[in-house]
């Protein structure tokens, strides 16, 4: 049986895996809806030129040519479609494996067989072009596309990182990332982030609530207790913790690390010999000591 820190590490993979994947089903919905619309454009010569073959088909007349003559079959040509993107990898082997099949069935007969892969030529590729192609998408951080003298195409992406959901009162809506720059709240990430409320200006949550937002997404501690980070008219912070039907204040957010030691402390010492439920609000905005409300019954 698997160990609780197997199971953790397994967990934080799979969860890792769904974030990449996120992201690529996304560029792939794009490139996909792009293809339809090219597709749909075509479908009026399709049509029309399906209508004129129907025409001759059903036509009473003898059509004779080179082409419709039954002969010996000298010469093969093979035309190879795979996919170039997505997540194909069992599509394309599964192509290759037909392919391998097939030519060793011709062997057999011994006609000429002529390969066509489908594709352009690896002089082609501009490797700078799908760096900035990639850096557009929201959940991208950096892109580097390099060519191997194998022949391959190598992508390497680091992806951004959210650490803050801010949904401010003035109606903002967005994320904060691990480098403290903004990312659209279409972005759709999958992580649940620290959710910041009130009164938060963009100035704001860019420069102190980003340092906030750090050192809480690299302790795993505060990472699993605060909930929510709600911002006063003054700027003061309230905290709202997942354990504990309580509401911590923070005051202004200098010294907030030596403040949170304070209330871990207090955790261990305190709240977990009188109960996590005894007091409704836990103040932490004066140095060296802690003022808490008894909850009213």
């Amino acid at each position: 049986m698997a160990s609780l820190k197997e199971i953790k590490v397994r967990i934080a993979s799979i969860r890792s895996t769904q974030k990449i994947t996120a992201a690529m089903k996304m560029v792939s919905s794009a490139k996909l809806h792009h293809t339809q619309t090219l597709t749909e454009h075509t479908l009026l010569y399709a049509n029309k030129l399906s209508a004129i073959l129907n025409g001759l088909l059903d036509a009473e007349c003898n059509l004779e040519s080179p082409y419709t003559e039954k002969r010996e079959v000298k010469q093969v040509a093979i035309a190879v479609f795979s996919s170039s993107s997505g997540l194909c990898g069992t599509f394309n082997a599964n192509v290759w494996k037909e392919l391998s099949a097939r030519l060793h069935e011709l062997e057999a007969q011994h006609p000429a067989v002529c390969l066509y892969p489908i594709g352009k030529k690896m002089g082609r590729i501009s490797t700078k072009s799908l760096e900035r192609e990639l850096s557009k998408h929201p959940l991208i951080d950096e892109a580097e596309c390099y060519k191997t003298p194998s022949g391959k195409v190598c992508v390497e992406v680091t992806q951004r990182i959210p650490i803050l959901r801010v949904m401010s009162a003035n109606g903002e809506n967005y994320y904060l990332d691990n480098k403290g720059t903004v990312m659209p709240p279409d972005a759709k990430c999958v992580a649940h982030r620290v959710i910041v409320t009130g009164n938060v200006e963009k100035s704001f949550a860019m420069k102190d609530l980003y340092k906030f937002g750090v050192f809480l997404h690299n302790n795993k501690f505060w990472d699993a207790q605060i909930e929510q980070i709600h911002v006063l008219p003054d700027r003061n912070i309230e905290l709202v913790p997942r354990v504990g039907d309580h509401l911590v204040y923070l005051g202004k957010l200098d010294d907030f690390e030596d403040k949170l030691a304070r209330l871990k402390e207090f955790y261990k010492k305190g709240l977990n010999k009188v109960g996590w439920n005894k007091y409704s609000r836990i103040n932490l905005e004066f140095s060296n000591q802690i003022i808490c409300t008894k909850r009213e019954r």
